[in-house]
């Protein structure tokens, strides 16, 4: 079968198994068990059919039945599926479609960091068709409390975290504008965690502004950050910075659903 005979998808459904994926779609709505009367009425099938779908699916663990009042529940089958989905997502590999399409979209290189040893980490990068950057090597190591991808990392820090990482790694200044009091910090993360992304204005790297928005799990743990850098220019690049924020937030998203978030 040719890829292009997918398009029409809809002539290859298999009625039986489209039946079986409502069952357990309404099973996972509901907040308490059902019985067959109560399923039927939902999904509006012969209660002959889903009797011997759900008997089917129970034996698979698909669905659990309490047989005391003959009413069901999903069955740990489902959630061990989904656990074993989620362990074998690559985030590099998963994020990079939508990271093409937004360097496309935006004319900017992005990038995709990760926090390791209280340093950020860049695992991944598309470049755009016009290419400026001055972050080219995956593997580089910067601080997280005076860039972009770094604030949006330790944006969910609490208190104690924080202080463990200045502990561990200090607030070194590298630039007249660089956060370098921990009081300050917890207010620009406070905004990071309100706004949803962070620009930082050279507070780094003198030649250098960027934006960056978080990246969750399935279990709504930042895990990642969407990057953008640019080159300083005047005001109008804060200006660029923060119009490609509003692109970066959108992405991240795309990343998010796609490791299995479903938002807050």
């Amino acid at each position: 079968m040719k890829l292009e005979e997918f398009s029409e998808s809809k002539k290859y459904i298999v009625p039986a198994v489209k039946r079986a994926i409502e069952i357990l779609n309404l099973l996972e709505k509901s907040d308490k068990p059902m019985g067959l009367s109560e399923i039927a009425r939902y999904v509006n099938y012969p209660k002959s059919s889903i009797f011997r779908i759900l008997i089917t699916l129970e034996k698979y663990g698909f669905v659990e039945r309490d047989a005391g009042n003959n009413t069901f529940t999903l069955g740990l089958r489902v959630s061990q599926l989904g656990i074993a989905k989620l362990n074998k997502m690559n985030l590099g590999y998963d994020s990079y479609k939508y990271m093409e399409e937004l360097a496309k979209k935006t004319g900017e290189s992005v990038y995709l960091a990760v926090l390791h040893n209280y340093r950020v980490v860049l695992i991944q990068r598309v470049d755009s068709p016009s290419m400026w950057s001055l972050v080219t090597k995956l593997g580089l190591r910067s601080p997280v409390h005076c860039t972009a991808s770094g604030q949006v990392l330790i944006s969910e820090f609490s208190d104690e975290e924080l202080r463990e990482l200045v502990k561990k790694v200090g607030l070194k200044k590298y630039t007249e504008k660089t956060i370098t009091r921990i009081t300050e910090l917890k207010q620009r993360l406070k905004k990071v965690r309100e706004q949803g992304f962070s620009v930082v204005d050279r507070e780094y790297n003198p030649d250098l502004v960027a934006v960056a928005s978080p990246i969750r799990n399935a279990w709504g743990k930042i895990i990642a950050a969407l990057l953008i850098t640019l080159q300083y220019q005047g005001s109008k690049t804060i200006s660029r910075a923060y119009e490609l924020a509003e692109d970066l937030k959108i992405y991240a998203e795309k990343i998010s659903k796609q490791l299995g978030y479903v938002g807050k």
